[in-house]
């Protein structure tokens, strides 16, 4: 290719490369639009981010965790206990318990089964007035409330506590509901009682004569 042919080739391609009006037109249109929507999807980016921010975060509930010096009290106040009883064996310690609870519910069952009907208050002035609560109370401040497997029959013999304080919510629970002409009914008379048999089997010098609660 001479150098004539060389120059015509370039301007050729030169002129082929020019727009032609329409697509002049064209590129000039939509060069704004890409613009706008360039500058829209910007905005919205923001607004998302912003928006984002705004949230509320979680609020994070605190894990409530027993202090170890709470730890420390109570097992100090455990082996405190232990040691006051630590020359009873397991069906001694058992028939100890026994003796300090049963009259407390032999009171409550006499107080619940020989009347058909007793109000509410009645039912408070009675808790009251045998001070119930505090003699639980007392009770508790005596007797470990942790047993290991060499102390079946004391775990046993100390159950009477819960017994008791169970009796009370369902003698409660009867008042509030104004069952008249119906005595208070509760499970845990039955379930002190095959206790109570547990008892006599597995120590029976301890618990010899005791038939009944």
């Amino acid at each position: 290719m001479n150098k004539q042919d060389y120059e015509d080739e370039l301007a050729r391609l030169k002129a082929s490369n020019i727009d032609s009006p329409a697509q002049a037109k064209a590129r000039k249109l939509i060069k704004p639009v890409m613009t706008i929507i360039a500058v829209i999807f910007t905005i919205l980016l923001i607004a998302l981010i912003v928006d984002i921010s705004n949230d509320p975060k979680p609020v994070e509930t605190p894990i409530v965790k027993q202090s170890s010096q709470d730890k420390d009290a109570f097992n100090k106040l455990e082996a405190a206990k232990w040691e006051k009883v630590s020359n009873l064996t397991d069906c001694q310690l058992a028939y100890k318990i026994y003796s300090d609870y049963s009259p407390i519910m032999a009171e409550l069952m006499d107080f619940a089964e020989t009347k058909s009907y007793f109000a509410k208050q009645e039912a408070v002035n009675w808790k009251e007035n045998t001070k119930l609560d505090q003699r639980l109370e007392a009770l508790n401040n005596i007797y470990p409330s942790t047993y290991n497997v060499d102390y079946p029959n004391a775990i046993i013999a100390h159950g009477m506590n819960f017994a008791i304080g169970q009796y009370w919510r369902d003698i409660f629970f009867h008042v509030i509901n104004e069952r008249e002409a119906k005595p208070a009914v509760s499970e845990q008379t039955q379930l002190m009682q095959d206790d109570l048999n547990v008892l006599k089997s597995q120590c029976p010098n301890e618990f010899e004569g005791l038939s009944n609660l």
